[in-house]
């Protein structure tokens, strides 16, 4: 259990937790080279976090964003168990999903996308189906025309929660 501290975690198997593998509450921990397994519950579990990095891990049960946002999620490796689906932030979606490795998933297998702002290009394939939990928002200047672009492939689905929208570029900031 980590609460407002930030530590390196590095090079360790993290495994036979009776809840999670690590729980982070108000920290920007960095989680690298890291293998996860039989934890109960998931292998790491962020609550009200802003930044941090989580890089080079092996998940076996998931990571789970609560609130918050992580600096950098990439080049991780998750071997899905549905019981703990993927939680992202919505703006560390696109970098995930172009950087880590991925075994057991279908397009039927669920991503769990929370609220935020998307402002690096980016795309979401259909090897997923993404269930929006809050509103999320693309805006920004990225790329080569200076324009944040959120691609999605043909077929994907995209499940939006109760209240939750999607909203592309910055007229709306009454959602923020």
């Amino acid at each position: 259990y980590i609460t407002n501290e930030s530590p390196k975690i590095e090079n360790c198997v993290i495994s036979d937790n009776g809840n999670y593998g690590i729980y982070i509450n108000n920290g920007t921990p960095i989680i690298s080279n890291n293998t996860f397994s039989e934890n109960n519950g998931y292998d790491v579990y962020y609550n009200a976090c802003t930044g941090g990095s989580v890089s080079g891990n092996i998940f076996e049960h998931g990571l789970y964003v609560n609130s918050g946002t992580i600096g950098s999620i990439s080049s991780n490796t998750f071997n899905y168990d549905e019981s703990f689906p993927l939680r992202l932030p919505a703006g560390n979606v696109g970098e995930v999903l172009a950087s880590s490795t991925f075994s057991g998933v279908s397009p039927e297998t669920i991503l769990e996308v929370v609220a935020g702002t998307i402002t690096k290009d980016s795309v979401w394939p259909n090897d997923f189906t993404y269930e929006i939990t809050g509103n999320i928002k693309v805006a920004g200047k990225d790329g080569d025309d200076e324009v944040t672009t959120l691609t999605i492939k043909p077929g994907t689905v995209l499940k939006f929660n109760n209240n939750c929208n999607l909203i592309i570029g910055n007229r709306y900031n009454s959602y923020d």
